[in-house]
């Protein structure tokens, strides 16, 4: 069980450092903005989105990160 948990742990930090990594890389219109804070949401479907807070807190664009490789731009809201 614990062995489970610490493999979980470091698919969700690999995860969480190549979406980052990944938004650096690419330049969608939502990720020109800076970003305050980021919050990385693994659905059960399987997906994962990354949300990334921007103009202090004003927005928050949407980010599907399931494949690293190919980031998509989900939308944002005010």
């Amino acid at each position: 069980m614990q062995e489970y948990l610490k493999d979980r742990l470091w698919v969700h930090l690999r995860r969480a450092a190549m979406a980052v990594l990944a938004i650096g890389a690419v330049a969608p219109a939502l990720a020109q903005q800076t970003g305050e804070a980021m919050f990385l949401y693994d659905r059960f479907e399987g997906r994962t989105l990354l949300y990334v807070e921007q103009n202090q807190g004003a927005r928050l664009a949407t980010f599907n990160v399931t494949d690293p490789a190919h980031i998509t731009g989900q939308g944002s809201v005010q």
